[in-house]
């Protein structure tokens, strides 16, 4: 009896984890249809997931529905684009959910969410990617029946998901992570509580400065709601981000069209110290260095309708008064420190938020600086009004904050400064309608970086600035060994700082003595392990500048150039020069032409003029000279000659001689012979008797020469030697190939015995 028994329960048991394990297999594929179906069916969009899976067992005694690799896919004009990615979507109901019909509602107890991609984002045109309700509602189910679905929640939960909100208009990014959120309450119930916990990261960035970056965040909310009214009201509310501790208190209630919120917050226990660590990192560095103290005031109210047409006004200020800061390494504190500044709109439109800093200013030591700003319409053409006044020694900064440690500053400033301005104006190239007024005067100023050739220094600096225009009514100083007298007017210096517009200006630049190497390196790029492709010569693109050049001497490597003078323009990545002129090689030379950075290598293009050069340092110095008149070398006296020159630099600024192009006229005009220099003379002095080098007679000679791909053709010229005439022609590469022709006339009484005496005694060597 007892036997049959253990076989009966047993044989009910069998059955009964049977139907748990072959039920799902069953229901699994058709419920899995009916949520594809209907939300499709409630979007303009896709929504499909990889597999639906039902199981009886790990939720027992709940059927538990998941969705892997759950996908929602925006519509027009975003098609295509991923608006949800879910690895996981889980919907637990009462087992007896699942034998529903088509049209009966399905109740889910509860949702979790994990490992999700919500990317939620609003274009130029406004248009916003998560706007996808509206599909086709006759397309439910295929008996055209309503949405199977209802939901009275007891619990959800979302884990390890990023959600990433982006608006163009508005310039903002958000980004929250959340580690984990859960919420629990009866949602069955009219009237009752929600209990929710969230423990994320939140990132804020606004017009591209960061104002938070992964920052720390942990909210504790209870909600009390009242579904048959529609009310959510906020209980007991704390919300820790990163050290600053909020407690916010309201309700809203959702209308049919919009929703009436009413929100208040505070931070009863903040300090100064809690509002620093909330700073962004371009401003705060090291937050653990920092000791800081004073208090701090926290306080908002969010209170008005939401609806498609308005938002709710708002009042949220941040107050500090004689806080101050110190880093622990450092010996001199920031104190004094006073901020009043609030986010304010009163209107309920957007265009009406206004962010208004009544007091921003600081000390250290004596030095002081403040500031108020207001900004209006913050989210549309943002329009700026400034005053700021620092008198300030720059050296003492270093002292305060944390400058890098490749950096040396000091100097003397003196600023006040007033503008007003949209940034719309700028953008749109209407400097008609940017006020400033204000003075810069800077003295003793010195500026070393590791990235620079050179410190530069300024022994004083004053300018004025009206509306667009800034006068520099002098600037002198150093850069390295070179100095600079500086003067001119420079035009959208504001928007050239803010990265909106190119600088344009004309200047009179004077200096005795300008070395290139104080602003350029000269080393050989392979000596650094720099690839021969690459260069670091660029030119800004952000510049349009026209100047007066006058130099005493300017010298690049061995090359002087004496008594500089000429128009430079710098513009759009390139410098024209024209009307240049300079001493050279205790001659004269006239330039004009251009240099582009534009591309990878800078490419060049260059008419040179030079008038009675010194044949023999010209050589020594300048590889183009040696590599299109190697027999210059041999040469001593003067010459002059119009050069057409164009072709790339390499790494360190010099001509990449296979890339040259161009043609020369060169006329010698007095020229010793040095046979010693030139080893073909030499053995022609010591093979032929009669031949004497120094009876070369070059005054005079005119020739020509065009040059491209490494390659010199020099047009046919004479050359007398005593009474014997020589014609060359022919042409030679840059890399010393020879391919000449002579022709020498040569009179009968140099043809004798002796001659082809000396030709028979001529070797293999000596006849190459």
């Amino acid at each position: 009896m007892k036997k049959k028994l253990l076989i009966f329960l047993a044989t009910i048991l069998l059955v009964f984890f049977g139907t748990l394990i072959f039920l799902p297999l069953i229901f699994q594929a058709k419920i899995g249809t009916l949520i594809r179906d209907n939300v499709n069916a409630q979007i303009e969009g896709e929504f499909q997931f990889d597999e639906a899976s039902l199981s009886l067992i790990s939720s027992f005694p709940r059927a538990k529905l998941s969705l892997d690799g759950a996908l929602l896919k925006t519509a027009e004009p975003f098609e295509g684009d991923t608006l949800l990615y879910a690895s996981s979507i889980s919907l637990e109901m009462g087992i007896t959910e699942i034998f529903k019909g088509a049209g009966d509602p399905i109740t889910v107890k509860d949702i979790s969410i994990q490992g999700a991609r919500l990317n939620l984002e609003v274009n130029d045109g406004g248009q916003a990617n998560y706007d996808i309700t509206g599909g086709n509602s006759d397309e439910i189910t295929p008996s055209n029946e309503e949405t199977s679905f209802s939901f009275s929640l007891d619990s959800y939960s979302i884990g390890d998901t990023e959600i990433n909100y982006s608006s163009s208009p508005s310039n903002i990014d958000l980004g929250i992570y959340l580690e984990a959120h859960t919420g629990s309450g009866d949602f069955s119930l009219n009237q009752s509580k929600l209990d929710t916990q969230t423990k994320g990261l939140i990132s804020l960035q606004l017009d591209s400065i960061a104002y938070l970056n992964e920052t720390p965040l942990d909210l504790k909310a209870l909600i009390g709601m009242d579904l048959e009214q529609n009310r959510y009201q906020f209980l007991e509310n704390n919300l820790l981000l990163k050290d600053l501790a909020l407690v916010f208190e309201g309700d809203i209630q959702v209308k049919e069209n919009h929703q009436e919120i009413d929100i208040r917050f505070d931070a009863p226990s903040a300090n100064f110290r809690d509002f620093i660590a909330l700073m962004p990192e371009a401003f705060v560095q090291d937050i653990n260095r920092i000791q800081a103290s004073g208090d701090l005031e926290v306080a908002g109210t969010i209170k008005g309708i939401s609806s498609e047409e308005t938002i709710p006004g708002f009042n949220i200020r941040i107050k500090t008064e004689n806080a101050s800061v110190q880093y622990t390494d450092l010996v001199r504190p920031v104190d004094k420190i006073f901020l009043d500044a609030a986010l304010i709109n009163t209107t309920g439109k957007p265009e009406g938020t206004q962010l208004d800093i009544q007091q921003s200013s600081f000390a250290i030591a004596r030095d002081r600086f403040q500031m108020k700003a207001t900004i209006n319409d913050l989210p549309g053409d943002k329009m700026v009004a400034l005053t700021a006044q620092a008198v300030m020694n720059l050296g003492q900064l270093g002292e305060a904050y944390p400058l890098p440690s490749d950096i040396d500053l000091s100097g003397n400033l003196d600023a006040d400064i007033r503008t007003s301005f949209t940034v719309k104006d700028l953008e749109a190239n209407r400097y008609d309608g940017i006020k400033m007024d204000g003075s810069i005067d800077l003295a003793n100023f010195t500026y070393k970086n590791d990235a620079l050739q050179a410190p530069i220094t300024l022994n004083s600096l004053k300018a004025q600035m009206v509306n667009d225009k800034t006068e520099i009514q002098q600037a002198k100083g150093s850069v390295g060994e070179s100095d600079f007298q500086l003067k001119g007017s420079l035009q959208h210096l504001l928007g050239y700082v803010l990265g909106k517009q190119n600088l344009r200006g004309k200047l009179l630049l004077r200096s005795d003595r300008f070395l290139v190497s104080d602003f350029v390196d000269s080393t050989d790029s392979a000596d650094q392990g720099i690839p021969s492709d690459t260069t670091s010569l660029k030119i800004p693109t952000d510049l349009d500048l026209q100047m007066d050049t006058n130099a005493g001497l300017i010298v690049y490597d061995n090359l002087e150039l004496k008594d500089f003078k000429g128009k430079i323009r710098i513009a759009n990545g390139a410098m024209d020069f024209q009307e240049v002129t300079t001493g050279f090689f205790d001659g004269k030379l006239a330039l004009q032409g251009s240099l582009n950075t534009r591309a990878k290598q800078p490419e060049f293009a260059l008419a040179l003029d030079m008038e009675s050069l010194q044949i023999e340092k010209a050589f020594e110095a300048m590889e183009l000279l040696q590599a299109l008149a190697p027999i210059a070398g041999a040469l001593k006296g003067k010459f002059s000659s119009q050069v057409e020159l164009s072709g790339t630099l390499n790494n360190n600024f010099s001509p990449e001689l296979p890339t040259l192009t161009g043609a020369v006229l060169a006329q010698i005009l007095t020229a010793d012979v040095q046979s010693d220099r030139l080893p073909v003379l030499t053995e022609l002095n010591s093979s032929f008797n009669f031949f004497d080098s120094n009876k070369l007679d070059l005054r005079g000679l005119k020739t020509a020469l065009a040059f491209e791909n490494g390659k010199v053709n020099v047009k046919p010229f004479n050359v007398r030697y005593d009474d014997i005439s020589i014609r060359v022609d022919g042409g030679h590469g840059f890399d010393r190939s020879l391919d000449y022709q002579l022709t020498v006339d040569v009179p009968a009484k140099y043809l004798g015995n002796e001659v082809q005496g000396m030709v028979a005694k001529l070797g293999e060597d000596d006849l190459k």
